[in-house]
């Protein structure tokens, strides 16, 4: 079985499922798997060669056939993500946020970070992470993770900490430098991360 992609002169598209042989399609009398093309495909050349109208060949951006099967990938809207800082819906990078004096919060962009990172506070969030619903989310208490003995002292440059979990059971812990986590190149990105900024020494 085959798939052929074909366009004319006006860019028009369409797509057609071949099979191996005449022997593979029809039989002389009936025609056999040809539901593996969709419901309604149509017979074009001796029910062999089957034009494919139940994809629409011009939203396609590729497709993949097996032994009994066609997968189709098709364009997506172009959805922009929106970041957590309510005034700039269009920031990206890294972004650091934390709790203000008026118990809302205060957030630090990557364009801002440079001028303002000696503003942050000893401890606070950070992420590139486009986080859905945030102002319902909640956030450990990071004066209660420091109660709880968890060492976050940097002596120095900031450092990151974040605990994430793969495949729902197995947790990791990274600890990276302040560098590492503005570029965000670190394999470790690939998973939704929310790290804890630290430029508090050690007491």
């Amino acid at each position: 079985m085959a798939i052929v992609l074909t366009e004319n002169a006006q860019g028009h598209r369409e797509i057609y499922g071949l099979g191996e042989g005449t022997k593979e399609m029809y039989d002389g009398n009936t025609h056999r798997d040809a539901k593996r093309f969709g419901d309604n495909a149509k017979a074009v050349y001796g029910n062999c060669i089957f034009l494919i109208s139940d994809v629409n060949a011009n939203d396609l951006l590729d497709f993949a056939v097996t032994r009994s099967s066609v997968a189709y990938l098709f364009k997506g809207m172009d959805k922009k993500p929106v970041s957590i800082v309510p005034e700039k819906p269009e920031a990206t990078g890294l972004i650091h946020f934390y709790k203000n004096a008026e118990d809302g919060w205060s957030f630090v962009t990557s364009e801002e970070y440079e001028e303002k990172k000696n503003e942050l506070p000893d401890l606070c969030f950070a992420t590139r992470l486009p986080i859905s619903n945030f102002n319902n989310r909640k956030f450990e208490d990071l004066k209660a993770v420091l109660e709880a003995g968890v060492d976050l002292a940097a002596e120095g440059e900031p450092k990151y900490s974040a605990k994430y979990t793969i495949d729902d059971e197995q947790v990791k812990t990274v600890t990276i430098s302040e560098k590492e986590a503005i570029e965000g190149s670190l394999a470790n990105e690939m998973n939704p991360i929310i790290y804890v900024r630290s430029c508090r020494p050690a007491s």
